[in-house]
């Protein structure tokens, strides 16, 4: 037989699981997202070390690269991990 303590612990997992897994939720500053998008608006884009900040040298993603978006943000500046870190404008991915 299960106590009450087992049993209410497991609810709260299971609520935690469901709102890291519900983009939007995890994030109040912005929608957090988990996608792959590809650079298709320019020669290169250069990544930023925050939003609308100074770019981080030899930081640049070329044409027809792709990236994992992590953040949307205020989907102006999207914050990326891969292939770097940092921030990119919206604009130029597909």
């Amino acid at each position: 037989m299960r106590s009450a303590k087992n049993v209410i612990g497991a609810g709260v997992l299971v609520a935690a699981a469901i709102c890291l897994g519900t983009p939007g939720i995890a994030s109040a500053g912005g929608s957090a997202v988990d996608e792959v998008r590809w650079q298709c608006g320019a020669d290169s884009v250069t990544v930023r070390s925050y939003a609308g900040g100074p770019a981080i040298p030899g930081e640049t993603i070329g044409y027809g690269v792709r990236v994992n978006v992590d953040n949307h943000n205020d989907n102006v500046w999207w914050h990326i991990n891969s292939p770097y870190g940092g921030y990119v404008l919206a604009q130029y991915f597909c």
